[in-house]
């Protein structure tokens, strides 16, 4: 196991080290719903490979995109699937074809029983998570926003949208969307879980520019995912693993709180 947890915490560590330096507020609110946002030409002043892009000005696009941050997700499911032996946080399901998914649509539309209709509802909610995790923010929303509209009660939806909102900048969208009557409580796990799962799914397939702003939510919400799945280890593991994940949960939580108050200067002692 310890071998297993060396490689996951390099791939982590130096996934983590190398945000971005705009991270700025602390880690009182596990969810952090607000952040100023960057302009585009200090994300593109900040990436790497310059020279080239200067060269191509084609490769812009692509050069904004292979930025440290941009790497954090895949390197936390890289940990959880290497150290932790997890599969991967997203369902076999969410891997199915888009015209998979429509003909299931289509079938369950056409039978017209409740229970196809629930299955129905569920391959649209898992096409537009796809539209989201393949850069596509504002159809994933559009379709969230469509599917909500249809059922006023749903929590899960609600969340989505309001994930969504959020790793677009459209804070006060969101928090519209938190203070349904729908969503009572964002700190209860099984809320907060389909909240990261939004906000998951919208960070893997998007561009820096396309998410201005939300770098934060997205660090601490694949951290919140982390811990939650590492703690399934410490539950049903032996003692030994059962200090590995402790040590590793304390050196994740120190690098990103690190991370997240490195431009406030140094800490002030109390009582001076």
């Amino acid at each position: 196991m310890s071998r297993f947890f060396r490689g996951a915490a390099l791939t982590a560590a130096a996934a983590v080290a190398g945000l971005s330096s705009a991270f700025s507020r602390s880690l009182i609110s596990p969810l952090p719903l607000a952040a100023s946002p960057s302009s585009p030409s200090t994300l593109i002043a900040a990436s790497g490979h310059l020279a080239l892009v200067r060269a191509h000005p084609g490769l812009r696009e692509l050069d904004a995109m292979l930025t440290p941050a941009s790497f954090l997700v895949d390197a936390t499911q890289a940990f959880l699937i290497v150290a932790l032996r997890c599969p991967p946080i997203f369902p076999e399901t969410i891997r199915r074809s888009p015209e998979s998914l429509a003909e299931q649509i289509l079938s369950a539309e056409s039978e017209g029983h409740t229970a196809m209709e629930e299955a129905a509802l569920k391959a649209r909610t898992i096409m537009a998570l796809m539209d989201a995790r393949e850069g596509r923010l504002d159809d994933a929303l559009d379709a969230i926003v469509l599917l909500a509209a249809e059922r006023p009660g749903d929590t899960t939806l609600r969340l989505y949208a309001a994930a969504l909102c959020y790793v677009l900048s459209r804070h006060e969208e969101g928090g519209q969307w938190l203070q349904d009557s729908a969503v009572p409580d964002l700190s209860r796990y099984e809320h907060k879980f389909h909240f990261v799962e939004a906000v998951l799914n919208a960070a893997i397939g998007s561009a820096p520019r396309a998410v201005v702003g939300s770098e934060e939510l997205v660090l601490v919400s694949t951290l919140w995912l982390l811990e939650m799945s590492m703690w399934s280890i410490f539950t049903h593991g032996n003692l030994r693993e059962r200090l590995l994940v402790l040590a590793m949960m304390a050196f994740l939580r120190g690098v990103v709180a690190r991370k997240l108050h490195r431009d406030d200067g140094p800490a002030t002692k109390q009582g001076s």
